[in-house]
């Protein structure tokens, strides 16, 4: 499913949000991140949750962001 919608919006890369606070909505997450990654496809995950906003870190999302 990950990679037709990359090949429908004609992505370059993809960004994960892996939920902490929710065990299984990431559980796929490390086979898609294997299907994009032998397609060439560039991912990145960042992490936090949706229920407990202090484990959101901007500065360091947006420094993961930059380097990717």
């Amino acid at each position: 499913m990950d990679i037709n919608r990359v090949e429908d919006w004609n992505a370059d890369a993809v960004v994960f949000h892996c939920d902490r606070g929710c065990q299984a909505l990431p559980a796929g997450m490390p086979e898609a991140r294997l299907a994009l990654k032998e397609r060439g496809i560039p991912t990145m995950v960042y992490e936090s949750s949706h229920g407990d906003p202090r484990e959101f870190t901007e500065a360091q999302v947006v420094d993961r962001l930059e380097g990717f």
